[in-house]
């Protein structure tokens, strides 16, 4: 890479970590220069096991070199061009670019990973945080110890590059006709009849009882009704003539959140629930998890917003805009500064871009299908 990524934003005096957005291609724009790898690799998923590499001699029953000292997690191992790591980092010994940490993140600005040509379709998500790159280099040593003629000795090191600030390039691909119209339709305030979710940045807004006048008279008549809310669901119902029982690149859940403050509802944080045994298991009574029908079909996903629902009948809390968008760590609920298609500065869900597969959901007003249609579910007590 030939651009330089700066870690602290030189716009407002170095003072705050500077933002990046994927949909820029510092490749696309030509900032570039060797390549260090250009090979097929196919992928491992095997642990790595690495043993003893010396028998410890006070233990003459066992046999060390024989047993596994280092377990790795599978990962890929690319092996990179040598002869430059040679040129631009063990030929600049006493040079001011190996000075300091931010010398050297000027002098070896990045590497760009780029991949293509898969067999197969491939969903895999790189923990880029962990990624190193290792170098192994011979030098001198002299040994005063030694006996031999010369105290000149070959010896070996290995040593870590952490590349600091990593960025991921995202390109998608056009949308058809029936989302882009569902899309403008939302950008021009009409309610949509589908829903449109996915980990590149399709999210759906819901605004409960203040849609219209209608909905607006209802919120007021379940306040002077003075009820007790037991229970409440929001349930978006799956547009199943998009799907099949075979379909498995389907999102497994779903989250709901106050798109205003991105944050969760407080049922999310009333819900201790949870689940070892499951990756996203956690908050099982907030919910949002994919449910099937009896044919096997995607169905629902469901969430409980009692403690919502209440406060915002006893207005107690604000009747907000709530947000949905496709879930891959319930427990994440960190936000990452994002653009909109408009340019606008938004907050957006952090476990939302990590979750590469979608759904397509019927909408508040979906006419082929009114049973499906976006549904609150209230049970209540009546004095």
């Amino acid at each position: 890479m030939t651009y330089f990524i700066s870690a602290l934003d030189p716009e407002n005096n170095f003072e705050t970590y500077k933002s990046y957005y994927s949909n820029t291609d510092y490749f696309e724009q030509g900032f570039f220069g060797d390549k260090i790898h250009d090979d097929i690799y196919k992928l491992n998923f095997d642990e790595l096991r690495y043993n003893f590499e010396e028998d410890d001699p006070e233990t003459q029953d066992v046999d060390e070199t024989e047993l596994i000292e280092t377990r790795l997690t599978p990962r890929i191992r690319i092996p990179l061009d040598a002869s430059f790591f040679q040129t631009k980092v063990i030929d600049q010994e006493g040079q001011s670019v190996l000075k300091n940490a931010d010398n050297f993140a000027r002098h070896l600005k990045g590497i760009i990973i780029q991949t293509d040509g898969f067999s197969d379709d491939l969903y895999m998500l790189l923990d880029i945080n962990q990624s190193i790159i290792k170098m192994t280099y011979s030098y001198d040593f002299y040994n005063a110890e030694s006996n031999a003629d010369s105290k000149i000795e070959k010896a070996s090191r290995t040593t870590t590059i952490n590349l600091g600030t990593k960025i991921n390039t995202l390109k998608n691909s056009n949308f058809d006709a029936a989302i882009t119209q569902e899309l403008q339709n939302d950008l021009n305030g009409v309610s949509s009849e589908r829903i449109y979710l996915d980990g590149s940045g399709l999210h759906a807004t819901i605004n409960l009882f203040n849609n219209s006048d209608e909905e607006a008279t209802l919120l007021e008549e379940l306040r002077e009704k003075e009820w007790l809310i037991n229970e409440a669901n929001l349930i978006f119902y799956v547009d199943q003539s998009k799907y099949s029982n075979t379909d498995s690149l389907i999102a497994d859940r779903v989250f709901l959140y106050n798109f205003k403050d991105k944050m969760p509802l407080s049922d999310f944080y009333l819900d201790n629930t949870t689940n070892s045994s499951s990756k996203n298991g956690d908050k099982s009574i907030y919910g949002g998890f994919l449910e099937y029908d009896e044919n096997n079909l995607p169905y629902r996903y469901k969430f409980k917003i009692t403690d919502h629902i209440n406060r915002v009948v006893r207005k107690d809390s604000t009747n907000v805009e709530l947000g949905l968008v496709v879930n891959s760590h319930v427990a994440n609920i960190s936000n990452l500064n994002a653009k909109t298609s408009e340019l606008e500065n938004i907050l957006y869900p952090t476990a939302a871009i990590l979750n590469p597969f979608g759904i397509v959901l019927h909408g508040s007003e979906s006419k082929d299908n009114e049973a499906n249609k976006l549904e609150l579910e209230v049970f209540y007590t009546e004095f």
